[in-house]
């Protein structure tokens, strides 16, 4: 019987995150999604989902520069990043009140909703993919109501007939879908990126 998998948390990007002051090895990621799409442009207004700890909302706010805005939300409490383009909300996204703060923080909308959310993992198969599955539509129902028209969508996923059925249901909604699997993921995860750019409001 061959030796089950060692989960390694402190990987290379680990020490790399640490040794550059991000605070998660997630950042790489964003990066690598920002250096193909180049969804970070300076001045950008961008809405980071389940934000926590902040690692995405760190090269989000190195990027968009001073004339940008980052708004970081999570149910979990999110230490101020300390830079004075971005905002932290603690909070569910899809609560009314919530939205509302989100219009006020940057009424004309923003050119970017980002999401690394996951669940909190069960083990059970069906249970985690549906959590998933609710993640992702969460995003896109957020997106819908948050994204400038021409803005972009990046949200993970992970593999499953969900997924796919989750992806065509895009396709109306953004001139360009795109799948991708990035180097800063974790080889032992099913995880990937789908990135909609050109977003198209529906009357």
């Amino acid at each position: 019987m061959g030796k089950a998998k060692v989960y390694n948390r402190k990987d290379p990007f680990y020490h790399r995150a640490k040794q550059e002051g991000y605070r998660s090895r997630a950042s790489y990621k964003l990066i690598e999604i920002d250096e193909e799409f180049g969804v970070l442009k300076k001045g950008a207004r961008i809405l980071d989902l389940g934000a926590w700890p902040g690692g995405w909302m760190q090269v989000a706010a190195e990027r968009v520069g001073n004339t940008g805005l980052v708004v970081g939300i999570d149910l979990k409490e999110i230490n101020p990043i300390g830079s004075e383009n971005s905002v932290v909300l603690q909070g569910d996204a899809s609560d009314d009140a919530n939205i509302e703060k989100l219009h006020q923080l940057s009424p004309g909308g923003y050119d970017a909703v980002l999401s690394d959310m996951s669940p909190n993992l069960t083990g059970i198969k069906e249970a985690d993919r549906a959590a998933s599955e609710g993640c992702a539509e969460l995003t896109l129902f957020i997106a819908q109501k948050m994204l400038r028209p021409g803005g972009t969508m990046v949200v993970k996923v992970f593999k499953s007939n969900e997924a796919q059925l989750f992806v065509k249901t895009l396709q109306p909604l953004f001139n360009s879908i795109r799948r991708l699997e990035l180097d800063a993921t974790r080889k032992s995860s099913n995880e990937f990126y789908v990135v909609a750019t050109g977003f198209k409001p529906q009357s």
